[in-house]
């Protein structure tokens, strides 16, 4: 269903109920507003003749009209998106009946999505945060020898050293306080029972500050590797538009 066609949405949850031997979902999402183009069969379609990668995102409204059929259904309790911004999400609500659950995109303290956050408090919608961790483990293609590496900081070094606590616990404790949910990853025991351990952590206003101040607007998952050839993060990531959305 990475095509996003709007006649295979029902198709493609029923198979993922099938799967997980389930009746119905809590949540399915809109994993991003583009779409490979039906007849690309692979993640990363070879370049056209045209220079393009076979990506669309012309039909959103469809496929959310096909995702709202399987809450009437039955088939899933909410629906949501991910990787939308402010414009993108507008868009959308031109047509939606059903305003999206979550909007799950990546947040951290290094990417803090405050205008994002705001926006959709204003609309109802939970901002959901991954890589809350800045996603250590990322595959290397995506890392560069420039990239910032959040559980360095040594402003949230000092604040994990104050509360007897890990970076990682910090990281989560403050998105937590922004009212951000977070969803870090780990197959570790010990890890998991960690990140839990983040909600127990009070901040108080002067750290809540400190870490408020380290925003570096930092994006590690562009997704320009996902967009037609020399596609900007202005047109993917809506910048200008975005920051002139008035609240």
């Amino acid at each position: 269903g990475s095509h996003h066609n709007a006649e295979d949405v029902e198709e493609c949850c029923r198979d993922t109920l099938q799967k997980l031997k389930l009746d119905y979902l809590d949540l399915y999402l809109v994993h991003s507003p583009a779409a490979l183009k039906k007849d690309a069969m692979h993640l990363f379609p070879n370049l056209t003749e045209d220079h393009k990668l076979g990506y669309d995102s012309d039909h959103m409204a469809k496929t959310w009209e096909a995702m709202e059929s399987l809450v009437s259904k039955g088939l899933v309790k909410a629906i949501g998106i991910s990787n939308f911004t402010i414009t993108k999400t507008e868009k959308l609500l031109e047509t939606a009946k059903i305003v999206p659950a979550v909007n799950q995109v990546e947040c951290h303290p290094y990417l803090q999505q405050k205008k994002l956050k705001k926006y959709c408090d204003s609309k109802g919608i939970i901002l959901e945060a991954f890589s809350p961790l800045g996603s250590p483990g990322r595959p290397q293609f995506l890392i560069n020898p420039d990239d910032p590496v959040i559980l360095e900081d040594p402003t949230m070094k000092q604040i994990a050293e104050k509360h007897g606590a890990t970076v990682g616990q910090i990281c989560l404790s403050f998105l937590l306080h922004c009212g951000i949910m977070v969803i870090p990853k780990s197959t570790s025991e010990k890890r998991i029972k960690e990140n839990f351990g983040a909600c127990s952590i009070t901040l108080i206003p002067e750290e809540i500050q400190a870490l408020e101040g380290i925003d570096k607007n930092f994006r590690i998952f562009d997704a320009l590797f996902l967009l037609p050839q020399g596609a900007t993060k202005e047109q993917v990531w809506d910048i200008a538009a975005d920051e002139a959305y008035s609240i």
